[in-house]
């Protein structure tokens, strides 16, 4: 065994087949084992495919149990095939082993050792150049190996066919491709756009030390996109071509071999004994032209062949190099060693040889040589062994995939093969080899399909028929073997003659490439499969491939393109009545109007397609149609129907084992008990979701339920959790490069700091989710982001600002028929007009809302509007209209089982009933939304209602119950973090000690809220806290320090465009003046306040104003104008039907005694 590991050039543990161990001495045996064990460690774990011959039997001798994990129940195999992959290690993994062999070029390496020592911590590249043969990769393996301990992330290792014949020279796109694979991130988290995944591919490898080796490269502007922009990696580059393009590398030039290296490595490969004869030595190596590849070639020859007389060997040799005058001058050398060992081979050999060189794929696998030579599987595996033998190809590095071993062809081997099988070969022969190896690549990818889309019906003989040649153990060996065949498919599909076999090949693969997604790869199959159906007249085969380019452009977001793809693929299908294609047309148009927020013609279309595959018993089209139609109804309100549908969908899909569906089921009855407030069930609901997905590795799958477990505790008021559940979120989406979801993470971050008062942080979070969604131009997901910084500004008072990003956010929608979000930015916009006082612009943006959603069936946009609306009615005094609104909102979200909507619509009517005087029902009102939060955990919405109760009980008197309610909203926002709501319980309990007389105790209240609201920005709740300093100080007989506070309310709201907040600031103001004796300026801060009030037609506020006037024209004794002010007011107060009616008739009626 060791004297045959000589002959092939590796270890004699590499020839031993495993089912020999029993018969071998128990001393090789046990030298046997402790190789492998020093080779992978103490867990070498052989693969054990399902399907295979002999079982395993009990170990004889000593039963060493490492015996019983290598044997198999598989043909026999030798370890040589098993223990190529590397024991794990370094992450990235991508670099080959050392070349066997590896002789000489001590001065260029010494030179790159140099180089590499010297240089700080910038990239390092260095492009190594010379002529075909010459060995520049094997000089760039052994760098690999010299220099890689110095790279702890481990390497990468690019071909770039920039010289393989039959192969195209590698685009950016797929090198980038291949490199972002190696780091880690999964194929459906890959950008499609190249500039994307260009930046995607630097983001993810700046933070790493790797060694990069792109060989192979054919121009500077091949390599230019492929350059890492990180401080600590090195990067390699061969080339036949000098790259002076590349202005940052290290130049490296390879000669051909020295003398002295050229005798060395003949020397090492056939053995000394052999190399008596100097002159036959210097005769050979004089017609190898001292090239490596060359030298190989025809010393692998002798190895084999002892008894040749090297003289004999080296005159036949330069013969045949003599004779060569048809090959460019630099490679008659390699071209005369090629020659050489061709003719060695046997008939055979030499068949499959050529017929290698017509392989479309830059891999070659046993089931490559099975099906190209035409000769049965076992066969095929050992004429790849030969060739090896023959360095006629080079066995990789590739763990964990099906199907064995893989081999490559140095690009002037394969330029030889192929120029043989043209020169040999029957023309016809080459579309017939093309031919078998599609055939198989179909059986073999209806096997994958079988395992990854158990639901899908099919032939269960199919796989048979078509002569299948790869069993899978499992669909994650069946995924590993489709990505890394990928390459080989696609070429395979390139190569083909327009074919019903070429099409379908086509399909099925962009089904698996969609699911992995390879959305690029996804539209050229499908375009492939729609070109050559329509090209045989297979209408069939044309809708499918209609409905495949629909798909796709839905998940890019272009849903134009989408539309009519699907429409197409209806119109198709129901002229052919093929009825299963019709149903998924119909989901397909389904899907596309849910997205642009069409949702009665989204459920028209779920709708139908349901009904059509319950006639047709399609269960997997039932299901996904049963997910649709939950989708629209939870848009649009209908949870209850909602949650039906979903159910129906969970269960369907459990019984298909379709896994993918069942868990975005589970995140669709999350978001349905979300809405209507089941919070614990929907937590639950996510995180079965979560666990799934992650069992699954259904990665963007696990980034949806973190998301979703966000939106619940953020609703809890479980800030802190919230956060990171967001947190998760993005950094999944980051490292999955999933630039969409990264937004989306970005924009749940930014919705909890608005919640807790982080302002700033929480509008950098908006922002970089704006810059992003504009980045991969996910417009929707941009009108998002822009939502959220409106309310981030509308929050610190910065109304400009927010109703431009509103604005900004409506013309969105509305180029995108994004009717949804069309109804949102005018929720959005009318909230800005009510705040800075324009309640007329405010009505009329919440009224558009309320039309639109109503015409769309979106029940929640419906109730935000009610909400709106009633909020305007009750500022501008109109109480009825107010309560009237909101009882609609009350009544519309208790219908939908809202309960999240009932807590917030009774807190509006409780505001509406304390401002009116109705204390009795206010606090009926507070106290149900009280315990309706409490019961769902809604805390944020228990502090607000706690503090509608201190209001309520402060006016009524009962000054002890108002402080507690207001005491435990303090605790309560403290607990959650929620800072804008400590702001308003400490001035709650400001309020409340000024009531009561502790002026102290109201002015320490209203400071440590004005402290705070300053600190985060919270402007709104500054004016506010102002003012109450204001009245306090004025109480106490502080006017000037009254008079700084509401001024400085008055100048501040007047900046942010607060016009209650002015109205407040100007009437606090007139009263200090008053208090005085500065009737001037104290009537002229009044008749202001009555202006303000008259224009924004707030008539509350010009009812308050009139009673100020009234009072200041009393104190300078001008009865007659202080009763006209009053009476006024007195109209106003009972129009609006308040009790502070009866106060001002009492007034007037002491004038008049």
């Amino acid at each position: 065994m060791r004297i045959l590991a000589d002959i092939y050039e590796t270890t004699w543990d590499q020839l031993v087949d495993v089912d020999d161990l029993e018969e071998m001495p128990a001393r090789d045996r046990q030298a046997f084992l402790d190789i492998s064990d020093l080779r992978h460690g103490d867990s070498l774990d052989l693969p054990v495919p399902r399907h295979g011959g002999r079982r395993p039997t009990a170990p004889h001798g000593d039963g060493d149990p490492r015996v019983n994990r290598l044997i198999v129940a598989v043909e026999p195999v030798t370890v040589r095939e098993r223990l190529t992959a590397p024991a794990p290690g370094r992450s990235g993994g991508g670099l080959p082993g050392e070349a066997t062999h590896f002789t000489g070029r001590d001065r260029p390496m010494a030179e790159l050792h140099a180089q590499i020592t010297e240089q700080g911590t910038v990239v390092r590249i260095y492009a190594i150049d010379g002529m075909a043969g010459v060995g520049k990769t094997a000089f760039a393996r052994h760098a690999a190996q010299e220099f890689g301990s110095r790279y702890p992330d481990g390497g990468i290792w690019v071909d770039l066919f920039g010289h393989t014949p039959g192969m195209q020279p590698r685009e950016a796109a797929g090198a980038l491709e291949q490199m972002l694979l190696q780091l880690g991130v999964p194929p459906e988290a890959i950008k499609a756009d190249l500039a994307d995944r260009q930046d995607q591919w630097r983001r993810h490898i700046h933070p790493r030390r790797m060694l990069i080796v792109l060989d192979n490269a054919r121009t500077s502007d091949q390599v230019l996109p492929l350059l890492p922009e990180a401080p600590h990696c090195l990067v390699l580059i061969t080339s036949r071509r000098k790259l002076t393009g590349l202005t940052d590398a290290y130049p490296l030039s390879l000669d051909v071999l020295g003398w002295g290296e050229a005798e060395q490595l003949f020397i090492k490969l056939v053995g000394p004994q052999r190399c008596e004869d100097r002159e036959a030595v210097g005769e050979i190596l004089a017609a190898c032209g001292r090239l490596p590849l060359a030298i190989r070639l025809i010393a692998g020859w002798l190895r084999h062949h002892t008894g040749e007389l090297l003289a004999e060997v080296a005159a036949d040799f330069a013969d045949q190099t003599a004779a060569l005058d048809t090959f460019i001058a630099e490679h008659v050398s390699v071209r005369a060693a090629f020659e050489w060992s061709y003719q060695l081979l046997t008939d055979e050999q030499r068949r499959a040889f050529r017929l290698l060189g017509w392989h479309p794929g830059p891999e070659i696998t046993p089931v490559v040589i099975a099906a190209v030579a035409d000769v049965p599987p076992g066969r095929g595996r050992r004429l790849l062994r030969e060739l090896v033998d023959h360095n006629l190809l080079e066995q990789l590095s590739v763990a964990g995939v099906a199907g064995g071993p893989r081999y490559r062809m140095h690009d002037l081997v394969r330029l030889y093969a192929l120029e043989r099988a043209d020169a040999e070969e029957p023309p016809a022969e080459r579309a017939a080899a093309v031919d078998r190896l599609a055939s198989r690549y179909l059986a073999i990818a209806h096997e994958a399909d079988r395992l990854l889309r158990p639901y899908v019906p099919g032939d269960p003989g199919q796989c048979a028929a078509q002569g299948a040649v790869l069993a899978f153990a499992d669909a994650s060996q069946a995924r590993t073997w489709l990505t890394v065949e990928r390459p080989n498919l696609l070429g395979c599909v390139r190569a083909m003659s327009s074919t019903a076999q070429g099409a379908d090949l086509s399909t099925v693969l962009a089904v698996h490439f969609r699911d992995f997604g390879f959305w690029s790869d996804v539209r050229y199959l499908h375009g492939q499969a729609l070109t050559v159906y329509r090209h045989l007249g297979d209408r069939r085969g044309e809708v499918d491939a209609l409905w495949g380019l629909g798909y796709v452009e839905r998940l890019v977001g272009e849903y134009g393109q989408a539309r009519k793809y699907h429409t197409q693929a209806l119109t198709l299908a129901r002229h052919l009545d093929y009825r299963r294609a019709e149903t998924d047309a119909l989901g397909g148009l389904g899907q596309t109007e849910r997205l642009v927020g069409d949702y009665g013609q989204a459920r028209e279309y779920h709708t139908q397609a349901l009904a059509l595959a319950r006639h047709l018993d399609y269960r997997f089209g039932e299901a996904d149609a049963l997910r649709g139609l939950g989708q629209v109804e939870r848009l649009v309100g209908e949870y209850g129907q909602a949650r039906e549908y979903y159910a129906q969908a969970l269960a369907l899909a459990r019984q298909l084992g379709y896994q993918r569906t069942e868990a975005d089921a589970l995140r669709g009855l999350g978001q349905v008990e979300q809405l209507v407030g089941e919070y614990g069930q929907a937590r639950d609901y996510h995180t079965q979701a979560l666990a799934l997905a992650r069992h699954l590795g259904y990665q963007f799958g696990e980034v949806l339920a973190l998301r979703e477990l966000g939106q619940v505790e953020q609703l809890v008021g479980e800030y802190v959790q919230a956060r990171e559940c967001h947190t998760q979120a993005l950094a999944l989406a980051r490292h999955l490069g999933d630039r969409r979801d990264e937004a989306e993470a970005l924009r749940g971050l930014g919705q909890v700091e608005q919640l807790v008062g982080e302002y700033p942080q929480a509008r950098e979070y908006y922002a970089q989710a704006l810059a992003l969604s504009r980045q991969v131009s996910d417009r929707r997901a941009e009108a998002e982001a822009l939502r959220g910084l409106g309310q981030v500004e509308q929050l610190v008072g910065e109304y400009g600002q927010a109703r431009e990003y509103h604005i900004e956010a409506l013309v969105l929608a509305r180029q995108l028929g994004y009717r949804f979000g069309e109804v949102v930015a005018l929720g959005g916009l009318g909230e800005v007009e009510r705040l800075v006082g324009e309640y007329g612009q405010a009505r009329e943006y919440y009224t558009e809302a309320l039309v639109l959603a109503r015409q769309l069936g979106y029940r929640f946009g419906e109730v935000l509007a009610l909400r709106g609306l009633g909020d305007v009615e009750r500022l501008v005094g109109k109480y009825v209209h107010a309560r009237d609104f909101h009882t609609q909102a009350l009544t519309l979200v208790r219908r939908l089982g809202d309960r999240f909507g009932e807590v917030l619509a009774l807190w509006e009517l409780g505001q509406v009933q304390r401002v009116v005087g109705e204390h009795g029902q206010a606090r009926e009102y507070y106290t149900q939304a009280l315990t309706l939060a409490r019961h769902l955990g809604y805390r944020c919405a228990e502090a607000q209602a706690l503090r509608g109760l201190g209001e309520v009980e402060r006016f009524v008197g009962e000054y002890g119950l108002a402080r507690e309610f207001h005491a435990q909203a303090v605790t309560l926002a403290r607990c959650l973090g929620d800072r804008p709501g400590e702001v308003l319980a400490l001035r709650g309990l400001g309020e409340v000690e000024r009531s009561v007389g502790e002026y102290g105790q109201a002015r320490g209240h209203h400071s440590e809220a004005l402290a705070l609201a300053r600190q985060f920005g919270y402007r709104f709740g500054e004016v506010l806290t102002l003012r109450g300093l204001g009245y306090v100080e004025r109480l106490v007989g502080e006017y000037g320090q009254a008079r700084e506070y509401h001024s400085q309310a008055l100048a501040l709201a007047r900046q942010l465009g607060y016009r209650f907040g002015e109205l407040l600031a100007l009437r606090g103001l007139g009263e200090v003046e008053r208090s005085v004796g500065e009737y001037g300026q104290a009537r002229e801060y009044h008749t202001q306040a009555l202006t303000l009030g008259q224009r924004l037609g707030d008539r509350r506020a010009e009812a308050e104003a009139l009673w100020g006037l009234g009072h200041v024209a009393s104190d300078i004794a001008d009865r007659g104008q202080a009763g006209e002010f009053w009476c006024k007011a007195l109209k106003i107060y009972e129009e609006l039907g308040v009790p502070f009616a009866e106060t001002v008739r009492a007034a007037i009626c002491q004038l008049d005694c």
